[in-house]
């Protein structure tokens, strides 16, 4: 039986041991130069893993031999470490973001002589439900053409009944070794408002704020902003809790439709950043979505210290970009749009807090 090659195995998604993951590396152009084989055999095997490292080759070209151009180990390596330290920033910019937009909608709701805190509840559940409803007539239509065509129905098609807000909320905090089963022990019965986004998950809430921005209920101007942007908070700040990669593709990821909201060409006006470049390089989702966190976190948190103390934070990380630049090859044309996206940032975390 003919033993398969490195690209067969490739190919296959087969598993690779220690000894063919660095030949692999080596057979796809990317250079080992400035790591010793012990040096490379920890990083593969206590700092980091093959998958996820290799994760950041994708910011770089592929020549017509099928390897990569101007990329090494040590970039790769470096890349996975400014990773890392993204992440973190974005751990806790969105924690501070949501803490204080749900200080400041409980704040509003309590000072509505309108609110009662338990009619809000049944208002949400008929927005959400509507939605429901349009979800799941879209969902049909789709079903129909699978069930023409005779193929299994995938399970995100599948038909699901709407659940009240409440009860999908306190349903989750209802194990006995929850944190916050106490909460669930007292107030699982008719919960209030103010009980339910305590409870809240970070997308929960994103929804609730549009609710409320929606029903124009007290102090719905104040949260436009947040309705509108926090459901690109949300996905980085997903990935970056669960510490999977984010800038593993920043140079090929998608772009936002249409022009840059206004709200963010306002935030970002007084800026100087080229109108080509920015038109093109804003748009990058990935760059779009941490450009909300900066927003977000400028615009609701009201503590000077609190902001102090992430833009060290920030300027720390762009410190730690500029660490290792003169391994970096901007001659090849990804890298290119790596700079340029670099640029922006230096610019807008300068302007975070003015």
């Amino acid at each position: 039986i003919k033993s398969l090659t490195l690209k067969d195995k490739a190919v296959k998604k087969d598993k690779f041991i220690l000894s063919e993951q660095k030949n692999y590396l080596q057979q796809k152009g990317i250079d080992f130069a400035g790591l010793s084989d012990s040096e490379i055999t920890n990083l593969l095997s206590n700092s980091t893993y093959y998958f996820k490292l290799t994760t950041y080759r994708k910011n770089y070209l592929i020549n017509a031999e099928g390897k990569y151009e101007g990329l090494s180990l040590k970039q790769l390596q470096d890349l996975a470490t400014i990773d890392m330290y993204l992440r973190f920033i974005i751990i806790q910019m969105t924690l501070e973001i949501e803490h204080s937009l749900k200080t400041k909608v409980i704040s509003e709701i309590t000072q509505d002589s309108n609110e009662d805190g338990y009619t809000i509840i049944e208002e949400f559940n008929d927005y959400l439900s509507k939605s429901h409803l349009e979800i799941e007539a879209n969902k049909k239509k789709k079903r129909e053409k699978w069930v023409a065509s005779n193929t299994e129905i995938p399970y995100y098609l599948k038909e699901k009944t709407y659940t009240a807000i409440e009860e999908k909320i306190m349903a989750r905090n209802s194990n006995i070794t929850d944190y916050s089963y106490d909460l669930y022990q007292k107030r699982s019965s008719n919960p209030a408002i103010w009980v339910l986004i305590e409870l809240m998950s970070y997308g929960q809430l994103g929804s609730f704020l549009e609710f409320y921005t929606k029903k124009k209920k007290r102090g719905y101007k104040e949260f436009k902003r947040a309705s509108k942007f926090i459901k690109n908070t949300k996905k980085m700040s997903n990935a970056a809790a669960h510490n999977r990669p984010i800038i593993y593709d920043l140079c090929t990821a998608s772009s936002i439709e249409g022009k840059l909201p206004i709200e963010m060409r306002q935030y970002l006006e007084h800026i100087d950043i080229e109108e080509g470049v920015s038109n093109e390089i804003l748009r990058n989702i990935k760059l779009f979505d941490f450009l909300t966190i900066l927003l977000l976190h400028d615009v609701y948190i009201f503590s000077y210290r609190m902001k102090e103390i992430r833009k060290e934070d920030l300027n720390k990380l762009i410190t730690r970009c500029y660490k290792n630049k003169d391994i970096y090859n901007m001659s090849n044309i990804t890298n290119q749009q790596f700079k340029n996206i670099f640029e922006i940032l230096i610019k807008v975390v300068d302007h975070y807090g003015k």
